[in-house]
């Protein structure tokens, strides 16, 4: 099998005349929030390796950064004190620096403290403020001397592979990114060659390491000691620095870290996925991985999970009486197609409209048949705070509301039929997607991210046709409450949250 080249995920942002200048190799850690399995770190790693140069990992605390509150900020610090306790075994050496990452790129005392940066690694990200933010510090970085890269890790297939323009459909993305993705998913034996694995790997064992923190870093042992929201939020006072706002407050249902994300992946596989092919649309029969939040944060690499997802269908193929009666290629090709091709085609959509967080951005033909119905008469009205209470008329839509609420996550079935009922309940189509942005990015530990913008935007047509035209929706698919209870047993479902 060949293995496809390295170089299709490298995005090179070399500097102007001068190069090679700046002491330290530098890994921005940002969209990969892991310590294992991350291929950027692991590049990094193996170029400070190669040019016998100090590394460090810099992680950038924007306390400020957009719709994020207690909830997000609690799961992610989970997250980084793994990371913090694994460098402390290590020769690696891991900073927490207050400030967006143009701030902190732009401190003359950490480039002293570096004695330059030759060659600042990271991950490619799609969203409009991060892609800002990496043209802002590649500037930085080259305007020394240094060398900017960074990699399309985030993904199976990188994305310059797949698609150069906006895609309409799943089914328009789809073959584009099956036709070449066996090597990517028989990649687990040739996993260095996707620099994947330990960090450990691509650095020897004698390497030294820094002891001196680099100035206004926030002291590892201290990350590593918090053990509630309120203990960061001290730290942060202690610093000087913004706390995010307290609510939403953090949930107890997910623990943030990549060791939490592996073991939810583990249980999956081995409870839930022979099941998932079947029921997976089963709000009252959860096998859903639950991984999403971890991918947003980047705790759990997409390669290792589809990795994993393969030998688990090997395996139950090969003893089916050990594992399961259910045959699961099934749930192999239902569970790639969320995890690869939706969730790939969801970076394509925010990577190619710019919109992509605003009314404007749904299908010309979805605004003109929802502009034409915008004067129908609606039978029920709410308002974005009795919405975000769970209190409607419909019991079926309050629980998945509070299911969100309590818990950080909503099922995913359900977050399609919850979409469709704000925009039927809402003054104007603009002000139902305005809500439901809102919400979404407010509740969900996976929401503000590319698979959330374009769910949302899904509900108003993008990556869907025309349908049978009715009130109100026009030509957009509709869903109702008789739907959810002649497919499931939804009374049980709603109970399970209302009570």
């Amino acid at each position: 099998m060949n293995i496809p080249p390295f170089q299709a995920r490298i995005e090179d942002f070399p500097p102007e005349g001068q190069k090679d200048s700046g002491s330290s190799i530098v890994y921005w850690m940002q969209s990969a929030q892991r310590f294992e399995d991350n291929m950027a770190l692991n590049y990094a790693a193996a170029e400070a390796e190669r040019n016998n140069l100090p590394f460090h990992i810099i992680f950038c605390l924007d306390t400020s950064y957009p719709d994020a509150s207690a909830r997000h900020f609690w799961f992610m610090i989970q997250g980084l004190q793994e990371i913090a306790a694994e460098c402390r075994k290590t020769s690696v050496n891991f900073s927490v620096l207050p400030g967006s990452p143009p701030e902190v790129f732009s401190r003359e005392d950490l480039h002293r403290h570096l004695g330059g940066i030759r060659l600042l690694v990271t991950e490619r990200s799609y969203l409009r403020h991060l892609r800002l933010w990496r043209k802002d510090v590649a500037a930085q970085i080259n305007s020394r001397g240094g060398r900017f890269i960074q990699l399309d890790s985030e993904v199976l297939v990188p994305h310059n592979l797949v698609s150069s323009k906006k895609e309409y459909a799943a089914a328009t993305i789809r073959k584009k990114i099956t036709s070449q993705w066996l090597p990517y998913l028989r990649g687990e034996r040739h996993e260095r060659q996707f620099y994947m694995g330990p960090v450990s790997g691509y650095l020897s064992e004698t390497r030294e390491k820094t002891e001196s923190e680099i100035p206004l870093s926030l002291n590892n042992e201290e990350l590593i000691q918090l053990t509630s929201y309120d203990d960061f939020t001290a730290l942060l006072t202690r610093r000087g620095m913004h706390a995010p706002s307290p609510v939403p407050a953090p949930v107890d249902t997910f623990r943030g870290g990549s060791n939490a994300a592996h073991e939810r992946l583990e249980r999956f596989l081995n409870e839930d996925f022979p099941r998932y092919g079947e029921i997976r649309n089963d709000p009252g029969n959860p096998v859903q991985s639950d991984l999403s939040p971890y991918l947003h944060f980047g705790m759990i690499s997409v390669l290792r999970i589809a990795w994993s997802t393969v030998e688990a269908a090997e395996d139950l193929r090969q003893y089916p009486k050990r594992n399961s009666e259910a045959v699961p290629d099934e749930s192999l090709e239902a569970f790639l197609e969320e995890l690869i091709v939706r969730r790939e085609l969801a970076k394509n959509f925010v990577r190619f409209e710019s919109r992509y967080d605003s009314y404007e951005g749904i299908p010309e033909w979805a605004a003109k048949s929802l502009e034409e119905h915008a004067g129908d008469p609606r039978e029920h009205l709410y308002s974005l705070k009795e919405l975000e209470e769970g209190r409607t008329y419909d019991p079926y839509w309050n629980a998945c509301q509070l299911e969100m609420v309590k818990t950080g996550k909503m099922h995913g079935y359900m977050r399609m039929y919850w979409g469709k009922k704000v925009l039927e309940w809402s003054k104007s189509p603009r002000e139902a997607f305005e809500h439901l942005l809102y919400l979404n990015n407010r509740w969900e530990l996976d929401g503000r991210d590319e698979n959330g913008y374009t769910g949302v935007s899904w509900c108003f047509g993008t990556h869907d046709r025309g349908w049978k035209e009715r009130p109100i929706f026009g030509k957009i698919r509709y869903m109702n409450d008789k739907g959810l209870e002649r497919k499931f047993d939804i009374k049980s479902y709603a109970q399970k949250w209302l009570d």
